[in-house]
This record gives structure tokens, C-alpha cells and sequence, in this order.
């Protein structure tokens, strides 16, 4: 039986991107994307920090998904794993798991490309994954990025050309969460 995940988007246009290359990621592994979270057996919620608003949608979100892990619990059903990626999971961290239990993977900015890894690693230990460590490795790290398998959607498609922010604004949480800025090579665009 083929595996089944589900993505929720919340913010920016960067993170509709990013959301792209985790569900490639999950394509290569051989799971099927499906469009009702109840019939997944891996949410992702990829998310933002920037907004009070969609914080406050996305604590809603993980409310709705502890209940379908109890319902489904209760049911004698196998609940879904859940993961929280994105800019929330890197700010909140373990914050994430004390909060929100059913949460198996908190995968930071730099982790997309490896949350189906992250998923079976969960699963084998039994306890909950988080990554949101950054290192310039991690930074430099384009895999899973490619354009050429990037499918367009009515003749467009997502290319970032920069990632994170070096500049530190007094107001601003973006580099803090996104990292440093790294700007795509202009030949690959």
C-alpha cells in the first residue's frame, strides 16, 4: 500500500516553494500526495512566524490535528504523523512538542528536502524528531532545489533566487529564522 501525505501552506510566496520541494521530496520516496488530511499518513505543515495572524492559524490547525489523532486513536486507526516545518517550527523548536504532543518532526527552514527522512526516523524511534539547527554546510546545501524537475503550474513556476536575509532590521525576525543571505548562482535561473 503507497503512503499518503498532505501539505497545509501558511505565509509567504517563499514558502509555497518551499512547500513544492518537500512534496517532490515525498514524491521521490514514493509516497502519493493526497487533498484530505484524514486520508494521509504524514501531515505537513509547513508554516510562518512572521504573522501574528498565521501563528495564530496554525496553533488552531494543531488543535484540529491533535483531535484526528485521538479520533483515529479511539478508532483503533494508525494516526497520521505529523510535522511542523517551516519558520514557527525553527523559532518554537521543542516548544513545538511541549505544547503539542502529537507533533512526531519539528523540520526548521533548512530542512525540507529531508522530512521524509525525518518522518521514518520518528517512526523507528518513537519520539519525536526536531531539527532547526543551522550550519554553513546546511546553508550551502542546495539539494533537493532543482529546477529542471520544478512542474509549472499554467506556464509558471517558483525559482528563488535568494534565500534568508543578512540585514538584521530591528523589526524584522526573517534572518533569524531564514539564516543568512544566499543568493542562487544567476546562470542556474
Amino acid at each position: 500500500m503507497m503512503k499518503k501525505y498532505y501539505i497545509e501552506t501558511y505565509g509567504c510566496e517563499m514558502n509555497k516553494s518551499d512547500s513544492l520541494d518537500i512534496a517532490r521530496s515525498f514524491d521521490r520516496q514514493g509516497y502519493v500526495q493526497v487533498f484530505d488530511p484524514a486520508e494521509a499518513d504524514v501531515v505537513v505543515i509547513n508554516t510562518c512566524a512572521v504573522r501574528e495572524h498565521a501563528e495564530n492559524r496554525i496553533y488552531g490547525r494543531l488543535g484540529y490535528y491533535r483531535n484526528l489523532v485521538k479520533r483515529k486513536k479511539e478508532n483503533a486507526e494508525t494516526p497520521p504523523v505529523i510535522v511542523l516545518a517551516g519558520c514557527l517550527a525553527q523559532q518554537r523548536g521543542r516548544g513545538i512538542i511541549d505544547n503539542f504532543p502529537e507533533v512526531s518532526v519539528v523540520a526548521g527552514t533548512y530542512y525540507f528536502c529531508e522530512i521524509p527522512h525525518l518522518v521514518e526516523e520518528a517512526c523507528e524511534k518513537v519520539e519525536p524528531v526536531i531539527r532547526i539547527d543551522f550550519s554553513r554546510e546546511k546553508l550551502l546545501d542546495k539539494s533537493g532545489e532543482s529546477l529542471i524537475d520544478r512542474e509549472a503550474e499554467n506556464f509558471s513556476v517558483w525559482v528563488p533566487i535568494i534565500r534568508g536575509c543578512s540585514n538584521f532590521c530591528s523589526y524584522c525576525i526573517v534572518p533569524y529564522l531564514r539564516g543568512p543571505e544566499i543568493s542562487r548562482p544567476s546562470g542556474e535561473i
